[in-house]
């Protein structure tokens, strides 16, 4: 079970936001101008990179001759492509709060639920297609027990989760949270669908009587996620 002060609806973040943030090198120097552009120039060539692959394969060599820097530059700021990868990550998850998050923050009335359910749905789909190749890299990874990327997926998907037990509280700032079964059921179906869907292999080899329709699709997801909060809130339809 989780405690109300952790699954409290807040866009608080005890973290600095990434503009404010020290900066610093595998020694743990802090970088400093010069320091920080060769950082970003690393990271946006493998931005450049993971948009551009259709196989999802991508290496640390090939990033580092992108940028048209020597591996032992690279190296001074990434241990590995893992963090590599998660730099990436990092700023894309910036706009995380805006695309999707702060909207699953404000509480839902019980009227408005298919609306606000399949604007969710629609808002985040839109986020994954967006950063499609980079997430499926990451959840690759994470398939393979690359402890890094697991830990990056569970705690995208703990910060999803709580607010989805949240949202399915009887009453707004209730302590008595529901149990995360239901929360993780839809989480898990919401996330498989947007992934599925932006699968471009997988929807290519389906014969096209099987492949699920996008509109559809994400309608049943929104359909499902309303069904989990009106269940968890007794609240009739």
């Amino acid at each position: 079970m989780h405690s109300s002060s952790d699954l409290r609806i807040s866009a608080e973040n005890n973290e600095r936001p990434a503009s404010e943030r020290v900066v610093r090198n595998l020694n743990g120097q802090k970088l400093g101008r010069k320091g920080i552009i060769t950082r970003q120039r690393i990271l946006t060539a493998a931005s450049k990179l993971i948009v551009e692959t259709d196989d999802l394969q991508i290496s640390l060599g090939a990033i580092a001759a992108e940028a048209d820097l020597g591996m032992t530059s690279v190296y001074n700021y990434f241990s590995d492509l893992t963090d590599v990868i998660l730099g990436v990550l990092e700023h894309i998850m910036v706009d995380a709060e805006e695309a999707y998050l702060a909207h699953l923050r404000i509480r839902w009335e019980d009227e408005n639920l298919a609306e606000e359910c399949s604007k969710f749905i629609n808002a985040f789909f839109i986020f994954w297609t967006r950063n499609a190749n980079v997430f499926h890299i990451r959840n690759n990874f994470a398939d393979k027990r690359d402890r890094k990327m697991i830990a990056h997926r569970a705690s995208v998907a703990q910060e999803i989760l709580g607010l989805i037990i949240a949202q399915m509280a009887k009453k707004s700032e209730s302590s008595e949270y529901p149990h995360n079964s239901m929360a993780s059921a839809v989480y898990m179906g919401i996330e498989r669908a947007v992934s599925v869907l932006n699968n471009k292999l997988l929807m290519n080899d389906l014969p096209t009587a099987y492949r699920p329709d996008k509109t559809g699709l994400l309608a049943a997801e929104a359909r499902l996620f309303e069904f989990g909060i009106r269940s968890e809130r007794g609240v009739q339809w």
